[in-house]
């Protein structure tokens, strides 16, 4: 009934939505331009599907005047005010840069001729294409450098817009889900960097949101340059270092007070933001440095802990360095350097588990990456990239006393301590042919990669108990001695990728890619197979789909799995004071497998009217060989905890998407997701993750814990008068899904099917306003507003008391109160 009543309200606002924005507005001029490309043969193309941007002669940015080039390269620009402009575009392996033009007097379309991908850029292009893109055949979402500033981030990090695109959740442990997978099976890149942890393959990457400047999500990325996931991609494309001019910029650097039993003590959060970008060599180095540190304490709210006992703690340092190179007009080269330690207090708190019994979680990462770009006579490129990742994580115990579980509340102190260090180190090479005709238009690539990933660290496991009804000990698990613990892989893979267009309203996506690691010792084949099909004039209509095969890797936690302290359970009867005990033999269930994932996709996208975009799709993902733990017998008589490669997940998708664009920068989109999201719970991750679970329940198929099948999203970004700017975001979804269990912490029922947290009902609202102040001569720039969160005051609770056996069962806990906060920032 209630998820009935939730489509019923989706379809409701997004009829609103369509009715607003069939509103005419006043006429705009246009600017036409046409990107194109030379052959090894001199022979000139279209360049479709190339993101090209409007800059003004002195190289900023027009905000919002992107787009995306049709079938015939051609795109368009509306609402273009007098001036003198130049055109940027960029395309896979091809980037350009168009002759000076002014408005008005431009006599026919403006040209951009593609050459050789730039990795240095002498511009920023800031905010994402809003269009119909006729050759992308996967799905994906986007966002731009207009979303990461006007939209409301609760944690102001780049992560905090990822909800904003259809499909993308975030989990009840706050984690990122992409599509339908769990955050350890999606894929994560940074400038083309794998930045996922090679232990426990979760992105913890946390760099300053302003060097962002576009993120995309591919459900289903039919490119066979991508793999080593089984989920969604993840790509962060960061700025480039101003060839031309120094730019400054402050922000966040107004710390926020902390109010506690009406008096103030001490800073609730503090989180500066220092960007320096400009030339080292005019037109040939440049240089973008950005320094973020932020220290945030957030109130767990309505927690039934005391209110100087509930806030947890989180402090970050994040500093991105990156130098650009213009060797020449045929070759540039790019260096970044990351750095990303962040300590997390009282990780974990929550209504059960007040601070003493939580862990702090401490994270050192560091980034460094190499990339050379080279154009042949001939038009052909070749791309070439190293990258090392370091990562540190260390999980601290507050104390030493034994953890203690009861109905209501635990005590002592958190029962693991772990101490790690990972590394990795890739190379790779990708060969862009020149375009050329045979049957039609092809552009192949063909590339490769080497990695090398290691890790030790020191296992340390304390007796753990659980507490029935009158604090009886109805259940306890000891562990062996500390574990040290390590292992390493090498990884390769190659493919070769062609996108061939046999007629401008048709684009084929054909790849294939091959994949092979130390640990599995499996050689892996996949394939990748997309379409895009224009219908009609116009190029208003595309119909796109595709399908994929996808290996995952092999995570460094898994041949670790026998070394691991050895436990030992034992349960306590109503008169058994000793109680009976079971040793667990810990092994492994046979050969290693490579994880799998099969998955298919269809999209229809059309521009119903001027500005108005319609996408409706559906995809399924199927994953087979996943690692889980079972409980089995063992030898001996011995019980079994064996990790083998049982593990199914099933994902299903249908989506409706409205967006539509105001003027040129502003837009209104709402989209509505029905989803499942089915699997096994014992995965690897929930077992052996920075938390691993103290009681291993049996394995059992249900809804997965992100489980959202109805979800609508509506959010905006509209300009207002006085040059203000709103961006306001309404979510509403069902509740994720929980389990019941009775004072033996034996599961009541089937797991996660016990019932789901109340619906999910929220409105962040962010309004800022530019204004330019004439400083010691110079025109500075700043914007102030205000961004408040849960406008509504809706109680959205993240507990629940899911044990029968207690007076408080069904009570939901933990529920975030309105909260308003301030938004200052100084750029020149």
């Amino acid at each position: 009934m209630r998820s009935r009543h939730l489509g019923k309200v989706a379809l409701a606002i997004a009829g609103a939505t369509f009715c607003f924005a069939a509103a005419p507005l006043a006429a705009e001029s246009v600017v036409t331009g046409q990107a194109t490309t030379v052959g090894a043969n001199k022979q000139k193309f279209a360049v479709p599907g190339a993101s090209v941007q409007l800059l003004r002669s002195d190289g900023t940015p027009v905000d919002g005047q992107t787009a995306s080039t049709n079938e015939l390269g051609v795109f368009r620009f509306t609402g273009v005010a007098d001036g003198c402009y130049f055109v940027t575009g960029r395309s896979e392996g091809l980037e350009g840069l168009s002759e000076p033009f002014c408005l008005p007097g431009l006599d026919g379309a403006v040209v951009v001729p593609m050459r050789v991908q730039q990795v240095v850029e002498t511009v920023v292009v800031q905010a994402s294409a809003i269009g119909i893109n006729p050759v992308e055949t996967s799905s994906q979402g986007e966002v731009g450098q207009a979303t990461l500033d006007n939209a409301p981030k609760a944690n102001r990090g780049f992560d905090d817009v990822l909800p904003l695109i259809p499909g993308v959740v975030r989990g009840p442990s706050g984690e990122i889900n992409l599509n339908g997978a769990r955050n350890t099976q999606s894929g994560a890149r940074v400038n083309g960097a794998d930045v996922t942890d090679p232990v426990t393959r979760q992105s913890k990457v946390n760099m300053p949101a302003n060097v962002v400047n576009r993120i995309e999500v591919l459900s289903s990325p039919y490119d066979a340059q991508y793999g080593g996931f089984t989920g969604a991609l993840s790509r962060i494309q960061t700025k480039s270092g101003n060839m031309t001019k120094f730019n400054v910029s402050l922000q966040n650097f107004n710390p926020r007070m902390r109010k506690r039993d009406g008096t103030i003590m001490g800073i609730e959060s503090a989180t500066p933001r220092l960007t320096l970008t400009g030339p080292i060599k005019k037109g040939r180095v440049a240089f973008l440095q950005a320094v973020e540190y932020q220290f945030v304490r957030t109130q767990q709210e309505d927690a039934k802990l005391p209110e100087l006992s509930r806030d947890t703690e989180r402090e970050a340092l994040s500093i991105f360095n990156q130098v650009d190179i213009q060797a020449s007009d045929k070759n540039t080269a790019t260096l970044n350097v990351l750095f990303f330690p962040e300590k997390l207090n009282f990780f974990g708190l929550d209504a059960f588990h007040p601070q003493a019994t939580t862990p702090d979680l401490r994270r050192r990462g560091m980034l460094s990456t190499l990339r050379d770009a080279h154009q042949f006579a001939s038009g052909a490129t070749l791309l070439s990239q190293f990258d090392v990742q370091d990562l540190d994580a260390d999980v601290k115990p507050l104390g030493f006393a034994d953890y203690r579980l009861g109905l209501e509340e635990a005590s002592g102190s958190y029962f693991h301590r772990e101490s790690r260090h990972s590394l990795r180190r890739q190379w790779s090479e990708r060969y862009h042919f020149a375009p050329f005709q045979a049957a039609g238009g092809h552009q192949i690539k063909v590339g490769g990669s080497i990695g090398h990933e290691r890790y030790n660290g020191l296992q340390t496991y304390n007796p753990v108990t659980w507490l029935g009804v009158d604090d009886q000990v109805v259940r306890s698990v000891t562990f062996g001695a500390p574990a040290s613990v390590q292992a390493s892989k090498r990884d390769y893979a190659a493919y070769i990728q062609d996108k061939w267009q046999p007629f401008v309203e048709l684009t084929f996506d054909l790849g294939a890619r091959v994949e092979r690691d130390s640990l599995g010792r499996n050689t892996n084949p996949s394939y990748r197979s997309g379409f895009a099909y224009t219908i009609g004039k116009g190029g208003r209509t595309v119909l796109r789909g595709g399908s994929g095969l996808f290996y995952d890797r092999i995570s460094l936690a898994i041949p670790t799995f026998t070394s691991l302290p050895a436990r030992t359970e034992t349960i306590y009867g109503q008169a058994d004071l000793l109680g009976v005990s079971q040793q667990f033999e810990q092994r492994l269930g046979g050969r290693l497998l490579n994880p799998r994932t099969l998955s298919w996709s269809l999209q229809l996208e059309r521009e119903v009217m001027q500005n108005l975009f319609v996408r409706a799709g559906y995809q399924q993902r199927r994953t087979t060989h996943n690692f889980l733990v079972e409980r089995t017998g063992g030898a001996d008589g011995l019980a079994a905890l064996t990790l083998d490669n049982k593990g199914r997940d099933s994902y299903r998708e249908w989506q409706l998407t409205s967006r539509y664009r105001i003027r040129s920068d502003n837009h209104i989109t709402a989209s509505y997701i029905r989803s499942s999201s089915v699997g096994d719970l014992n995965d690897i991750a929930s077992i052996l993750g920075e938390t691993p679970a103290a009681l291993i329940q049996p394995n059992e198929r249900a809804p997965l814990a992100f489980d959202a099948p109805n979800r609508f999203l509506f959010w905006a970004d509209i300009g207002l008068p006085w040059d203000l700017r709103a961006a306001p975001v309404l979510e509403l979804r069902q509740g994720f899904p929980y389990s019941i269990q009775n004072e033996m912490r034996e599961i009541v029922g089937a797991r996660n099917r016990g019932g789901r947290f109340p619906m999910y009902k929220t409105l962040d609202l962010q309004v800022t306003k530019r204004f330019t102040l004439n400083i010691a001569g110079k025109e500075r720039k700043f914007r102030f507003g205000v961004r408040t969160f849960n406008v509504l005051n809706q109680f959205n609770p993240q507990d629940v008391q899911n044990n029968i056996d207690s007076p408080f069962y069904g009570v939901y806990y933990r529920g975030m109160k309105r909260r308003l906060r301030g938004v200052l920032e100084i750029g020149n």
